[in-house]
């Protein structure tokens, strides 16, 4: 039976999120799917030098939330 991966997503570029991504590529089953950043190019160089797929997402920004 073919299982269907898991798909992660991380926000910030972090040493934490460098810990946390190669953690994801060494897990069976799971895929690095997104980064978010406040920099699109930091992004995709995060990307680009940790393991995820080239079809993965690449967000320069974060949604902002509504002011009350």
């Amino acid at each position: 039976m073919v299982e269907t991966p898991i798909l992660f997503g991380i926000l910030g570029c972090a040493e934490i999120a460098r810990k946390l991504s190669r953690a994801i590529t060494l897990a069976p089953n799971a895929a690095l799917y997104a980064i978010g950043s406040r920099s699109i190019t930091k992004a995709a160089h995060f990307a680009a030098s940790n393991g995820f797929l080239p079809s993965a997402k690449i967000y320069g920004s974060y949604p902002r939330r509504p002011k009350r």
